[in-house]
């Protein structure tokens, strides 16, 4: 579900007499030289977090920004910076809720900026680290942009346009006695939330455009995100090996003539599926649908 928010306000101005007044807002000031005006000019920046929601406030425009999910965890007693559990569309409403009383602000007049996330945590019956590490191979077939793979973090993330995907083990992080593997949807451009008509954090309260983002994530993880299962432990003979892990290599389809990409794709593609080395790919793909649709009813 909807994650990391960033959105900003038209009324700066009112939403920091609001804060100030209420809770009492912190002050930086300093003062730029600006060449276009050639003189010294004074910047006052007003900040404030309530739990883990920054709200920051320029000469030029005001935002509020991170997890509504940690925050709706922080609200009701969680332990900080806390989303391993679930976060029910009723859950959503409630920080959006908070949110609005907080800013004194419509969220209709809150404008969502790049970074938005939307993602699930789903249980698997697989080692998660594998999976991350092995079998997510190619986005689009293309390569990873970023990877970690620590004691305390593992996690691999693939780029596409106006789009990214974050793939990690949340069991890792929090220590968890179970395999916990959390699949994000980050917008690196507003306009990629945009076409699909949504612009303001009111509009993140509407269930139709949150099932518009996740057919978009969907669409997108059963169309471009390569997992394939481990081949090794198969009995395949040494040429199928051979052939699969060309398949899934990035220097092959880099070097690949274009005239003939679709249909070394079509092959791909059937040669995993007769050999049924998209399992773990189902699963998670069955998983994120069943996990939406208990959510979005809650």
């Amino acid at each position: 579900m909807i994650d990391y928010i960033r959105a900003y306000f038209k009324n700066k101005d009112t939403v920091r007499h609001h804060i100030s007044d209420c809770y009492g807002m912190n002050i930086n000031r300093y003062t730029r030289f600006s060449k276009r005006d050639d003189d010294e000019i004074k910047y006052c920046t007003y900040f404030r977090d309530f739990f883990n929601l920054n709200i920051k406030i320029t000469n030029k425009k005001g935002f509020v920004e991170n997890s509504l999910h940690t925050l709706y965890n922080n609200i009701n007693g969680s332990e900080i910076n806390r989303n391993d559990n679930d976060f029910t569309y009723n859950n959503l409403l409630s920080s959006l809720d908070y949110v609005k009383n907080l800013l004194d602000c419509p969220l209709e007049d809150a404008f969502l900026s790049q970074g938005l996330e939307f993602g699930f945590n789903i249980e698997v019956p697989f080692d998660v680290d594998c999976f991350i590490n092995n079998d997510c191979v190619f986005y689009n077939y293309r390569t990873h942009t970023s990877t970690e793979d620590t004691d305390v973090k593992t996690i691999k993330v693939f780029s596409k346009g106006y789009c990214s995907f974050k793939i990690y083990n949340k069991g890792k992080q929090f220590q968890l006695p179970y395999p916990l593997l959390r699949i994000e949807l980050k917008f690196l451009d507003k306009r990629g939330f945009n076409n699909l008509g949504i612009y303001t954090l009111s509009d993140l309260s509407d269930k139709d455009n949150l099932q518009k983002i996740f057919n978009l994530m969907y669409s997108e993880l059963d169309k471009h995100l390569m997992m394939v299962d481990n081949i090794e432990v198969r009995e395949f003979t040494d040429y199928k090996k051979k052939i699969l892990y060309r398949y899934c290599s990035f220097k092959f389809w880099k070097e690949l003539p274009s005239f003939k990409l679709k249909k070394e794709k079509s092959k791909c593609l059937k040669m995993l599926q007769k050999n049924k080395l998209l399992n773990n790919k189902i699963f998670v793909l069955d998983a994120i649908k069943s996990k939406f649709d208990e959510l979005i009813k809650e």
